[in-house]
């Protein structure tokens, strides 16, 4: 076997000199990353290199958009896996296509051209070295997927598009799935991103504004290599002035809030509950109603609005919100039947979305017994349209630090699609819950309690009623003379 193996290796090798593609032996020696392999005309510029040789653990990169960040990413996870040999390199975002267009190709192309020998597999975004070095992209959109980056150790784990991640489901990526892969190789952890429209609030901006991680910063201005000229035709194209939040954010990779991206028209200090609005299910003048959003990898989640029937300014407000994942029937049911017994809610909406979705609900009609729970909203954006109203107006209250004014900051538009179609960057069950009680409110219907009379108000009314009847009779008389 050994010496028909021998001829083989040679006559792949006679191949590859023949063609001017003979292959360096990465073990001995490392592969050095040149300006050739940048983007822009073949040149990096100074920001994007400090990053790609910082020596820091923890860095956490923000951008504006087409500012080659993710170029950045393959290069630094080339750097590691051939400078060391048996490095593992882990590459994370929420869309599994985006992992193979921004890293795994080209990733394996700059692989290739460098003349490195590698094994891939297209199937798990895996590649693998001759020296032992390994890499894989993993797309992370749900709590089961968070799951798929468990168990493995790294030196270098990169999470790209951080700002799109749902928050529960990057801390939870985070905490339990890549910070205990660090610790036995003493692995680095990068963020890359954009700012969200929703501005200085998430984990991404934690993250920013933590000071545990060492800031790497550039925008499409910072390239020395780009004509400006074409991108302030873009700029005046679209519309936009520097006083604009989408040219802060997108030209330069500023944390403001785009109130124009956002679903919910949410405002602080508006919107919250006050001291005189206090959902009391005890005192007969409130009224509730309760939505209900199905999930197991997403989140159960319950919202109760609550209103008084004396309000004339026809208010709704929080009275209780709770999400949790990973539920089985019998675990919602406990909830949900004591949410209706502490609230007894004049109506309940609940998510019917499929046979599934359809089959809990009636389980948990069933469970309570003689209780209806009624079918979603068929249109998403008059719903959220409906609630927007009520917000514009201040009628709708939320908690200040609560979960719907948390998931509003994140709940955007898809771009160019404002009115009609939610972003699955980040899903807000709780928001779905609440969208869900307000359709079978009617808070609107509020009536101002009447006021009892004082003693001087009803002598007056009785003295005016007699007058009247004084004034009838006198005129009778006269009629009849």
């Amino acid at each position: 076997m050994r010496s028909a193996a021998v001829p083989l290796v040679l006559a792949v090798n006679s191949l590859l000199a023949l063609v001017g593609r003979q292959l360096p032996d990465v073990n001995s020696r490392q592969i050095s990353v040149t300006e050739s392999d940048c983007t822009h005309n073949g040149r990096f510029h100074e920001k994007q290199w400090h990053y790609l040789m910082a020596p820091f653990r923890w860095n956490v990169v923000v951008c504006s958009r087409r500012a080659g960040k993710s170029k950045s990413a393959v290069l630094k996870g080339f750097r590691v896996l051939t400078s060391k040999p048996e490095a593992r390199v882990a590459y994370v975002t929420l869309i599994r296509r985006n992992c193979r267009k921004y890293f795994y190709k080209p990733l394996v192309n700059l692989l290739r051209a460098k003349g490195i020998l590698c094994s891939t597999n297209s199937q798990d975004l895996t590649i693998e070295l001759d020296n032992g070095s390994f890499a894989q992209a993993f797309g992370c959109s749900t709590m089961a997927e968070v799951e798929t980056v468990r168990g493995d150790a790294w030196d270098l784990v990169i999470v790209d598009e951080a700002q799109s991640f749902r928050d529960e489901l990057i801390r939870a990526l985070i905490d339990e799935a890549i910070m205990p892969s660090l610790t036995d190789r003493k692995g680095g952890l990068d963020f890359l991103g954009t700012p969200p429209p929703a501005g200085q609030v998430g984990f991404f901006w934690e993250i920013f504004s933590s000071g545990n991680f060492e800031k790497h910063s550039w925008t499409l201005f910072d390239n020395p290599w780009i004509d400006t000229s074409e991108l302030v035709e873009d700029v005046k194209v679209r519309g936009l002035t520097p006083e604009h939040a989408i040219y802060k954010r997108e030209y330069l990779g500023l944390f403001v809030v785009d109130p124009d991206s956002l679903v919910f028209e949410y405002q602080p200090g508006r919107n919250d509950l006050t001291d005189d609005f206090d959902p009391d299910p005890e005192d007969s003048a409130w009224m509730f109603s309760m939505g209900i959003d199905l999930g197991y990898s997403d989140r159960d989640a319950i919202s109760v609005l609550g209103w008084r029937k004396d309000d004339e300014k026809h208010r709704i407000g929080e009275a209780w919100t709770w999400q949790q994942n990973h539920l089985h029937l019998d675990q919602l049911s406990e909830v949900f039947l004591a949410a209706v017994r502490k609230w007894r809610p004049v109506a309940v909406v609940g998510d019917n979305g499929g046979h599934g979705a359809t089959k809990c609900l009636k389980s948990l009609e069933a469970r309570w017994g003689n209780l209806e729970i009624q079918s979603k909203p068929s249109s998403v954006a008059d719903s959220v349209a409906l609630v927007n109203d009520d917000l514009r107006a201040g009628k709708m209250l939320w908690e200040v630090n609560g979960i719907l004014a948390g998931d509003a900051k994140l709940t955007t538009w898809v771009p160019g699609k404002k009115g009609i179609e939610i972003s699955s960057s980040f899903h807000s069950d709780a928001l779905a819950g609440m969208r869900y009680a307000h359709s079978c409110a009617y808070h609107f219907a509020g009536k101002a309690k009447k006021t009892a009379k004082t003693q001087d108000e009803i002598d007056c009314e009785n003295l005016k009623k007699r007058k009247k009847l004084r004034e009838a009779m006198l005129h009778g008389r006269a009629q009849y003379r």
